[in-house]
């Protein structure tokens, strides 16, 4: 193992400096989204059907991903702005694909409830229509609104809307497709490294097994080896199934990620026991099924599929954000307070172990921003967030990999066979006989061995 002083600085480092690389290249990377709005358009309300969009798509490519249609509505002047309401109107939605033009939605009537945060002066935005794959080459679509006087909206006011139709950005997709790519072959190298290197599990220390641990949920789910699967998948129902395959593995990583920094601060507090890893592993196992359900309400959301936006599953969205964020401040509550009884120990650990300590706490904190941010999810909000979020943790594996890694292959023989053989036995008995220069016994008093904190679980 690297765990050397010099090891423990250039690691740290090189992660201090992809982080910053990484956040540079983001920074300037492309936007995710490319949308086509419409003008707004103001109408009277007593109209019978006013139209919101009307619009065409050519040139779509399946590393558009997805598309989907958003409408906004101006404040009705009568509400006044220093109260919140809300209003409801129906919406007529027609859509269609290729050449052919392929009916996707054949004048379909949806209900939306209209919601005026106080203060604001357009509505929130509503979603009409949705495409979790591109499977055309040409899209139609065109929203109008339904006799609005007779749903609820002030009769006496006019009726102002704006509408998005949005889809991916190909560069983007581009840009996540080598990124990924990059760090999963980074990562099988690492891995591979790690495996000519291990041998013997009962020779392997706890930091080893979590190193091995991590590296192979970031190979096998995190890096996401699949994202060009659901890109060109060809059908939108297996597109969104490997969406959400993908983020509940992502999210499995992150549960075991969160357990290893967990059993890393109670590993510097002296005298604790492993009695409590069961309660360790229920609550990040918790914390990594309620983020992964969160991140796939986000997922449909951003979709702005109607038939996700009703108060049912709104409801279920909220109940399930609400148990993960109980969860992440158990999990905080928990983390500081190991933390407090380890000061001690911390103020006496060597600079380089108090750097790499620093630096599980930098990437613990990522990793729980990004779960709120939605930071795992397949369709980032930024070419930043997505670098940042998908990167800090492949550095941080990468970096316990090239420090806990034993530095010489191991001998095959071992893998196969972990008894000594006659000849290393032989020398390991040579090695433990009394030398027969000593003639007499040391004058030393044996000494004591310092107090250890206790194991990482």
């Amino acid at each position: 193992m690297r765990t050397d002083k010099r090891s423990v600085v250039v690691a740290a480092c090189s992660v201090v400096v992809m982080t910053a690389l990484t956040l540079t290249v983001g920074a300037v990377g492309p936007h995710p989204f490319i949308t086509h709005r419409s003008s707004q358009r103001t109408r009277s309300a007593m109209a019978s059907r006013i139209t919101v969009y009307a619009g065409e798509l050519v040139s779509m490519v399946p590393e558009h991903q997805m598309l989907w249609l958003q409408v906004r509505v101006k404040r009705p002047a009568s509400f006044g702005t220093n109260e919140r309401r809300s209003f409801q109107l129906v919406f007529e939605v027609s859509a269609w694909g290729g050449a052919r033009e392929v009916s996707l939605a054949n004048e379909r009537y949806y209900a939306a409830d209209i919601v005026c945060a106080a203060g604001e002066s357009w509505c929130e935005a509503v979603g009409l229509f949705a495409q979790h794959a591109v499977l055309y080459s040409k899209y139609r679509v065109e929203a109008h609104v339904v006799d609005a006087a007779t749903t609820g909206y002030p009769e006496g006011d006019a009726l102002t809307t704006e509408a998005d139709l949005r889809f991916a950005n190909r560069e983007f997709t581009s840009f996540v497709l080598w990124w990924s790519a990059c760090c999963e072959l980074v990562s099988i190298a690492a891995l591979a490294r790690l495996g000519t290197r291990l041998y013997g599990l009962a020779r392997w220390t706890p930091e080893q097994r979590w190193t091995v641990t991590l590296a192979v949920a970031l190979v096998a789910g995190f890096d996401y080896p699949l994202f060009s699967a659901e890109v060109y998948a060809g059908s939108k129902a297996a597109s969104l199934a490997i969406s959400i395959a993908y983020i509940y593995a992502a999210f499995a990583f992150v549960g075991l990620l969160l357990a290893h920094f967990l059993c890393l601060a109670r590993a510097k507090v002296p005298g604790s026991s492993s009695d409590s890893v069961f309660f360790v592993a229920v609550l990040c196992a918790a914390i990594a099924i309620f983020g992964a359900t969160t991140n796939i309400f986000y997922r449909l959301q951003d979709s702005r599929e109607p038939g996700y936006s009703s108060p049912g599953r709104d409801h279920v969205f909220h109940a399930t954000r609400a148990c993960l964020i109980v969860l992440v401040a158990i999990y905080v509550s928990w983390f500081a307070v190991d933390l407090a009884r380890a000061s001690s120990a911390l103020r006496k650990l060597p600079p380089h172990e108090t750097l790499l300590f620093a630096l599980a706490l930098a990437v613990a904190t990522t990793v729980l921003a990004a779960i709120f941010e939605g930071g795992f999810d397949t369709v980032a909000k930024s070419s930043l967030q997505f670098a940042a979020f998908f990167a800090i943790p492949n550095y941080y594996v990468w970096t316990l990999v090239f420090l806990f890694s034993p530095l010489k292959v191991a001998p095959t023989v071992d893998i196969l066979d972990s008894a000594p053989s006659p000849r290393r036995a032989a020398a390991a008995a040579a090695a433990e006989a009394p030398s027969s220069t000593s003639t007499t016994p040391s004058s030393k008093p044996p000494t004591t061995p310092p107090e250890r904190n206790a194991e990482m679980c």
